[in-house]
């Protein structure tokens, strides 16, 4: 294919052709019903006894992939939510009770500077980073 640039003198006409197909409607009523869909089908493809066959055949690394190609995918994804949300009522609990200046202050009185800095850098990750995200957004938009 190269060598046919250079006997064309670079003259090479290229033509680029333009899909056009039916437009769907994708709001997310459709895309939680086709994610319901996937997951309801690899569920039943886990319970198999053919994924279980399968599985005995496979090395340490290929089982992994397996694993992280079907139902691990999706405990991996509530392993994620459920620690959010843990994380998120723990922040409430600590703020709403006053634990956290209680911490604060007891750490600031026996020299622990550690406590504090956490408390900043999830303060940071938590409200100024989708501030940031959100105004870079609106910047990009204009």
């Amino acid at each position: 294919m190269q060598g046919s640039i250079p006997l064309r003198q670079g003259n090479i006409t290229r033509h680029e052709y333009i899909q056009v197909g039916k437009g769907r409607d994708v709001g997310l009523n459709q895309i939680a019903l086709f994610e319901g869909k996937v997951a309801g089908g690899n569920g039943e493809q886990v319970l198999s006894r053919d994924m279980y066959r399968v599985g005995q055949l496979f090395d340490f690394l290929r089982m992994l992939t397996f694993y992280f190609t079907t139902v691990g995918y999706y405990v991996c994804t509530m392993m994620t939510v459920l620690t959010v949300y843990v994380f998120l009522y723990g922040r409430a609990y600590l703020a709403f009770s006053g634990l956290d200046q209680g911490i604060s202050r007891r750490s600031m009185f026996l020299g622990n500077t550690a406590f504090n800095a956490v408390l900043n850098a999830q303060f940071l990750a938590i409200f100024w980073i989708p501030i940031w995200e959100f105004l870079l957004n609106l910047m990009s938009v204009r």
